[in-house]
């Protein structure tokens, strides 16, 4: 009883949170303003973003597969934790990216901290199967990720924000000129922001993140808001209502 208790009570809060989050944002940025911005840019490249959702969809459908058999071999009854595990190994990925996409911000030496970054990742990626163990006595819905399987997530989790961060580009081309390095600067902290299970999907709290942060770069605010907001479409919203469904129908 206390348990469902607490469970409205989060969920009410966070029904709250995000309603008057973006209330806030539509206070700073008004919808009719979003409409005509919309209205008159070029929609081949927000066409082509809306396109790698199909990839989106289905990288998040295989993962979903490749979970589903592992937990149903190990304990059935924990199919919930699918989406924690996928959640886990998205925030793991964008955390390498804030960092290969941030440092430039921080260092003039690009290219050294890069080839440092990537080979951290890739000795990280060998060591998993050892470190799972250690992981596995800490927190246990790791157990039910085996090695190579736990590889192969973070691999996909991988191909998935090379997509988001296309996406990203695609959409914030339409409105104007914009360097990939402020793609990799700005996005993956959108996305970890986002991740955070503070508001539904991240609303809210990432188009106000995406405001700040593309600011810094001469993005106007009307901007980052609606490309926030069809990235949480195409990225977040479709692939997950497509992967959830999957998910019930394998069980």
């Amino acid at each position: 009883m206390l348990k469902k208790i607490m469970k409205v009570i989060r969920s009410s809060a966070t029904v709250l949170l995000t309603i008057a989050l973006l209330f806030y944002v539509f206070q700073k940025v008004s919808f009719l303003t979003l409409v005509t911005l919309f209205s008159i840019t070029n929609t081949q490249p927000i066409f082509n973003a809306f396109l790698l959702t199909i990839p989106c969809i289905l990288i998040k459908i295989y993962k979903s597969k490749l979970l589903s058999k592992e937990i149903s071999n190990k304990n059935p009854a924990k199919y919930e934790s699918l989406s924690f595990i996928d959640t886990v190994s998205e925030m793991w990925v964008a955390f390498f990216f804030v960092l290969l996409g941030g440092q430039k911000l921080l260092s003039g030496m690009y290219s050294t901290i890069a080839i440092i970054i990537i080979t951290a990742i890739f000795i990280f990626l060998y060591q998993f199967r050892h470190i799972n163990k250690n992981i596995t006595k800490i927190i246990p819905l790791v157990t039910w990720i085996s090695w190579p399987l736990s590889n192969i997530i973070l691999v996909l989790s991988f191909l998935s924000m090379a997509l988001y961060l296309t996406q990203a580009y695609l959409l914030l081309s339409a409105f104007q000129t914009v360097a990939i390095s402020t793609i990799l600067a700005v996005f993956p902290i959108v996305l970890m922001v986002g991740l955070l299970p503070f508001t539904f999907g991240g609303l809210g709290l990432r188009e106000l993140v995406a405001i700040y942060l593309l600011a810094q770069f001469g993005v106007s605010a009307p901007v980052a808001v609606i490309v926030s907001i069809m990235l949480f479409v195409f990225d977040t919203l479709i692939p997950d209502v497509l992967w959830r469904g999957d998910a019930k129908a394998i069980r």
